[in-house]
């Protein structure tokens, strides 16, 4: 007699037993590497938030060295007061002159900042319409070139025609005190 088994008795069982053969085999080899992956996803879990932990540290040190230099520079700023925009006004118009420029036109305003504003237009050479703005720029830290316009009408002119906006900056003005 011949002995009994499944797959001789089932012909149809063959890919049942081999499915089960490997999914036994799935169930070994997860439990054997699910350990390591769990601790890999943990560590890398840990990781993360102290990352996140460490940036957000960051920017508030960040935050806060920045509103300390801001004050600080606040304090320091060479700024002069509302006051003196006028006479510093009419030393960039004479400036722009001493260095050869040819104004044809020059009008002073406030912007909305309550800053004096000068717009410049005439000609000169591009070397002395440089110049003009290197040593503008150097003699008062708190002057802001906002535009510059230069144009040449002719290939073979030396001068530029130029338009220009000054910004002079000032320290605020103080707030009066209220009711």
């Amino acid at each position: 007699m011949k002995p009994f088994t499944a797959l001789q008795h089932h012909p149809d069982a063959r890919p049942a037993a081999a499915g089960l053969l490997l999914l036994a085999l799935a169930v070994l080899v997860g439990a054997w590497v699910s350990p390591r992956w769990r601790a890999e996803a943990e560590a890398a879990h840990a990781q993360h938030r102290a990352a996140h932990a460490l940036s957000a540290d960051e920017a508030t040190k960040r935050g806060e060295r920045q509103q300390a230099a801001a004050a600080l520079a606040q304090q320091r700023l060479p700024w002069p007061e509302a006051a003196a925009s006028p006479r510093r006004a009419v030393a960039l118009d004479r400036l722009a002159r001493r260095q050869g420029l040819q104004l044809q036109q020059v009008r002073q305003q406030l912007d909305a900042a309550q800053h004096w504003q000068v717009a410049m237009v005439g000609s000169a050479p591009y070397g002395d319409i440089r110049r003009f703005v290197e040593r503008a720029l150097a003699s008062d830290p708190a002057l802001a070139l906002d535009r510059l316009r230069l144009q040449r009408d002719d290939v073979e002119a030396e001068a530029l025609r130029f338009e220009m906006q000054w910004s002079l900056l000032h320290h605020p003005a103080p707030r009066a005190a209220g009711p």
